[in-house]
């Protein structure tokens, strides 16, 4: 079998993620901070959320929030038709974040739990997500999010040869293959919360890869 030539990770695709038009992101970027899509504060301490809320103005983010609750922190996550990345403090009175942790890893927004506990104790779904302890500001929190981008795509990187052998398979020829591995990337770019369903980076992507090829989307017949 002749070797697959390697495929970039932003290859364009042909309708970009979430039908832009442009093409697929990198899966190590954080397209939230680029695009200044809406950065989600969850904190019930007023002075932590304000301090917190102004570094992030200060570098030229957009806040949602700060909510106190999470009710109240679902009820903007509701309204928002987009929202890039959430800062999560855990312990929000006789409450928790963990509802909110659910309902953005549903939607593919990537976020941090920022708490003031040593010992945090998060549902097993959670045990990857990114911590940091209140004693860090806005740019660590970014730090950390892009560090986890960082190390998707390395993984990515790896099974991509893989993975094009699966996609050209699935689709019947190497063109339409390439095009299926393509929107597969661009989802993932979107969606890379929803990784922590999963138990590998490889069952997240082929499971993505058949939605694409086999599911609602009209992208690759």
């Amino acid at each position: 079998m002749t070797p697959l030539p390697p495929a970039p990770l932003h290859a364009a695709s042909a309708h970009g993620p979430r039908g832009t038009g442009g093409g697929a992101p990198h899966i190590g970027d954080v397209p939230a901070l680029r695009r200044r899509a809406p950065v989600l504060v969850v904190e019930d301490e007023a002075l932590i959320a304000m301090d917190l809320a102004d570094q992030i103005e200060a570098d030229g983010g957009v806040v949602l929030g700060p909510a106190a609750t999470s009710e109240a922190a679902l009820a903007l996550l509701a309204a928002a038709p987009e929202i890039g990345a959430a800062v999560l403090d855990v312990v929000l009175g006789r409450d928790t974040a963990f509802a909110v942790a659910a309902a953005l890893t549903r939607r593919g927004i990537p976020f941090v739990f920022y708490t003031g506990y040593d010992d945090l104790r998060a549902p097993p779904e959670f045990a990857a997500a990114p911590v940091l302890d209140k004693t860090h500001g806005w740019r660590e929190i970014k730090r950390a999010l892009r560090r986890e981008r960082r190390s998707l795509r390395t993984e990515v990187e790896a099974l991509l040869p893989e993975l094009r052998v699966i996609a050209r398979e699935i689709a019947g020829d190497a063109e339409t293959g390439d095009r299926l591995i393509e929107r597969t990337l661009a989802r993932a770019a979107d969606e890379v919360a929803s990784r922590r369903h999963y138990p590998s980076v490889d069952a997240w992507l082929r499971h993505m890869m058949k939605h694409l090829a086999f599911g609602r989307d009209p992208g690759v017949n």
